[in-house]
């Protein structure tokens, strides 16, 4: 058994789809995001200000544009005194009057002299007579103008307050964004494809993290076990009226659950009378039971006198498929604590199957030697005893069964288990020396294929290389059957092997409704849910038979033709 887990591409497609609505609700909630971010940044684009900001320096000019000593050219004695100035000047520049000229003079409408006071800023540049002057506004084209205007009511009030000095612009006023960025659509794009990717990266490393057996090739390169049964997902295969289990319209899945059935049968072999297994898996929501319960039917329906054993300690469920209540005192419970003996907890459903039920406990009950000896006895009545185990992955008190039996059925769900657990409870029933009869795949979805390529009905494309699993099933086809067969097409002989269940539920339903009528009449005791199971699978048993015994001719004359091909081949 290889314990290292390879990642193939069609791992990460089938992971895609898989999470494929985890990867469309990230896309959507990033997609919106981003619109929502979008849609406030254009409800809030009046609201983003604007920083306007440029340089002067003050010139110790007098109104006639001369320096001291009316000379044209500066001093240093006139630098000197253009930077004793520059705190004079700033304090002119954010006055009211300077400031009450701009509003007039750029015809401000609703602004007071504080609104612009309050973010206009003077700041001298070192030591030198060049002032910083930045203004915070909430339009950049008007911010620009009202800065100028600044300067140019500034150069008209100094000399006249000062009696001495003027501006001059080193660097013009331009004007940068504060606040919210205006990326518009491309925020609904680029969030969308964040979306979109994180919602791969959680499928992906979901995969990683706790891969599941999704490629049926797994259970005999990775689990090193061979596969006997692929049982389809279907929602219609098994369904119930009441507490009654009867089969559906759709026959794949009863299908693949006879073809599985063959091939147990020829794995324990035809020389003992009397043949026990377990049915166990990794976890409790792989479909054991159901796979436990499907068996059982499929070996009554064959004529072997079967009895199927529920013996899941942790969560017996098998007595609820067949019905509506269970009544302790016809429980293993029952044997257990010595209020019953084996001939009164026999449930009998029909002629050929039988059922030994179990109730949950908050205790369960181990195999002790009472429970040992009870099922040694009980296997030597029965040609083949199905005991439903507990999930030996769980809890590893289900390989204590080996002590009856060492025969195991393991059932894989289709991704359900995590691979390493499945590993490992393989392990567990290597080292305690249970003999793995064969693995069945439950629940594969979507059209099934087998792990040798064939499309179709897995389970019988692998019976096609079991030619003597149907030798040993009994079932022999005459020649017109044979040759009617291979004249029919796929979809006649899924129709043909529909039309027996249907007619079969048709007629007991019909055979119910008139019973139930004539007791209401004569005022005797409605049919009980038992009785009405008991007919149900002996009516089917008994109308199903042809159509086993038509599919086990497919598979023979399958196999011989495909014997005869690698012959001629040869």
């Amino acid at each position: 058994m290889d314990d290292e887990i390879k990642i193939r591409v069609s791992d990460i497609i089938f992971a895609l789809k898989k999470h494929w609505k985890l990867i469309v609700v990230a896309t959507v909630a990033g997609t919106l995001f981003g619109l929502m971010l979008t849609a406030m940044n254009y409800v809030q684009s009046s609201l983003v200000i604007y920083k306007i900001n440029g340089s002067f320096a003050v010139s110790a000019k007098n109104e006639m544009g001369f320096f001291t000593g009316n000379g044209t050219s500066a001093t240093s004695a006139d630098f000197a005194l253009a930077e004793e100035m520059v705190p004079a000047i700033r304090y002119v520049l954010n006055s009211r009057k300077v400031i009450g000229m701009v509003i007039e003079d750029e015809k401000l409408i609703g602004v007071k002299p504080s609104d612009i006071s309050a973010n206009l800023s003077l700041a001298q540049y070192g030591e030198t007579q060049i002032i910083d002057m930045s203004l915070i506004w909430r339009s950049p084209e008007e911010g620009v103008a009202i800065w100028n205007s600044i300067i140019n009511a500034g150069n008209r009030v100094i000399p006249k307050a000062l009696q001495l000095g003027t501006l001059v612009v080193i660097n013009e006023a331009m004007a940068t964004q504060m606040g919210i960025s205006r990326e518009g659509p491309n925020l609904a794009v680029l969030l969308s494809g964040l979306g979109f990717l994180a919602g791969m990266g959680i499928a992906l490393i979901s995969m990683l993290m706790h891969p599941t057996l999704n490629n049926l090739k797994d259970v005999d390169s990775v689990l090193g076990m061979e596969t006997i049964g692929i049982i389809p997902q279907s929602l219609s295969w098994s369904e119930q009226n009441g507490n009654i289990m009867t089969r559906s319209k759709k026959s794949e899945a009863t299908q693949s659950f006879s073809a599985a059935t063959y091939i147990l049968r020829n794995r324990l072999g035809s020389k003992e009378k009397h043949h026990c297994f377990y049915v166990t898996s990794t976890t409790s929501k792989e479909g054991k039971s159901t796979v436990a319960a499907n068996i059982a039917i499929q070996l009554a329906g064959m004529e072997c006198h079967t009895l199927l054993i529920d013996f899941d300690t942790r969560n017996p469920d098998i007595g609820t498929m067949f019905l509506p209540e269970i009544d302790y005192a016809s429980t293993l419970n029952a044997i257990y604590r010595g209020d019953a003996n084996e001939h009164d907890v026999i449930t009998h459903v029909n002629g050929y199957l039988d059922l030994l039920l179990m109730l949950p406990e908050h205790n369960p009950i181990p195999l002790d030697g009472t429970i040992e000896e009870l099922f040694t006895r009980l296997i030597e009545k029965y040609e083949y005893v199905v005991i439903n185990a507990s999930p030996v992955g769980i809890v590893s008190e289900a390989l204590s069964l080996n002590q009856v039996t060492n025969n195991a059925v393991f059932v894989v769900g289709y991704d359900s288990a995590v691979m390493s657990e499945i590993q490992t409870a393989i392990q567990k029933m290597d080292k305690a020396g249970a003999r793995i009869i064969g693995c069945i795949v439950n629940g594969v979805k979507g059209k099934v294929k087998d792990p040798h390529g064939k499309q179709g009905h897995s389970a019988k494309n692998i019976a096609r290389k079991k030619r003597h699993a149907v030798k040993e099933s009994g079932a022999e086809p005459n020649a017109e059957q044979d040759e009617d067969l291979m004249k029919m097409t796929d979809t006649q002989r899924e129709e043909q092997a529909d039309a027996a269940p249907k007619q079969t539920r048709k007629k007991l339903w019909q055979r119910r409704k008139g019973k139930s009528a004539s007791d209401a009449a004569q005022g005797s005791t409605p049919a009980k849910p038992s009785d009405i199971m008991e007919n149900l699978i002996t009516e089917e048993t008994s109308e199903q038979q042809p159509a086993d015994s038509v599919y086990a001719a497919e598979l023979l004359k399958t196999e011989e033709n495909n014997n005869l091909e690698a012959s001629e081949e040869k």
